[in-house]
């Protein structure tokens, strides 16, 4: 670790945004429900094609990546709520569009589609059904999220177990901790991934950071234009650092702490016990990586 590092816990899970902006590089984290399995390159939207896919305002992995194809592109109906696809709206639009595409999952992923809903309903239509699973990888292949991809490896199991115990533990300290947790009625999440609710979310992000808890602010469904009131939290990274769900107490009083605006050296004394065991360094570019990587079990 650098003299000028300081230690950081990493909440970011994985990246939200990908090449965004840019044409998609169709890779592993794109699967075809039909087949079970990878996309191949040749197979996926091409300019003209009409697609159905997530805005980032729903915690999509956005539209542009589909337009900068050439691609005419309409969001893809979302229900607030429930944090997951409208299925009955989606229905509508397949029917009035028939696109050639819908392009399911989600960079904030809670909790799992309904595949078996989308594929009869795309099928009806002659509809391609593909799914970026970049942010939930890790529990597909630990066979927790989306089952019905058959894509398990026993090996992975127990990674996956904890980081979706992790999540849960840590929503559950932070509602203790008096910090609102969104889709309680849901029971929070089903993946590794939270969303706070904060109003001002984007100078949330920067006091976490001065804390040493790296998060990101993310827009929600009923936001305005520009506006970004949700914080996603992600214990994938943790996870994969070595804490787990008994420190999630701990970190649930950090980022209370901060929240609540106590001083940052106040709140890394709290956090000492996380940090000291985090191989995880904030670097210039705002972003967190492993000053020593560790393989996964």
């Amino acid at each position: 670790m650098s003299a000028h590092a300081s230690p950081s816990l990493d909440l970011l899970g994985a990246d939200p945004v990908g090449n965004a902006g840019g044409p998609l590089t169709v890779s592993s984290h794109l699967w075809d429900p039909h087949s079970i399995g990878p996309v191949d390159p040749s197979w996926s939207p091409r300019a003209g094609d009409r697609v159905l896919a997530l805005p980032r305002r729903c915690g999509g992995h956005g539209l542009a990546r589909w337009q900068a194809l050439g691609c005419a592109v309409t969001a893809l109906a979302f229900d607030a709520e429930a944090h997951d696809v409208d299925y009955p709206q989606v229905a509508e639009q397949l029917e009035a569009l028939r696109p050639q595409w819908l392009i399911a999952g989600l960079a904030t992923w809670l909790f799992p589609h309904e595949l078996d809903v989308l594929r009869e309903a795309c099928g009806r239509c002659g509809t391609r059904l593909l799914i970026d699973l970049a942010a939930v990888e890790d529990l597909v292949i630990g066979g927790l999220f989306q089952q019905e991809l058959r894509a398990s490896a026993p090996d992975r199991v127990g990674l996956a177990r904890a980081m979706v115990s992790s999540a849960l533990g840590l929503a559950l300290a932070l509602e203790s901790e008096g910090v609102r947790v969104l889709f309680r009625h849901r029971g929070w999440t089903r993946s590794h991934t939270l969303v706070l609710w904060r109003p001002q979310a984007a100078r949330a992000v920067e006091t976490l950071a001065a804390a040493g808890l790296q998060v990101r602010s993310t827009a929600l469904a009923w936001d305005g234009a520009g506006a970004r009131s949700g914080l996603v939290i992600s214990t994938r990274n943790l996870v994969r650092q070595g804490l787990g769900p008994q420190d999630m107490p701990r970190l649930a009083s950090g980022l209370a702490g901060a929240l609540a605006g106590l001083p940052p050296d106040r709140l890394r004394r709290r956090l000492a016990p996380l940090l000291d065991r985090s191989p995880t360094t904030l670097h210039p570019a705002g972003r967190s990586r492993p000053a020593h990587p560790r393989r996964s079990p």
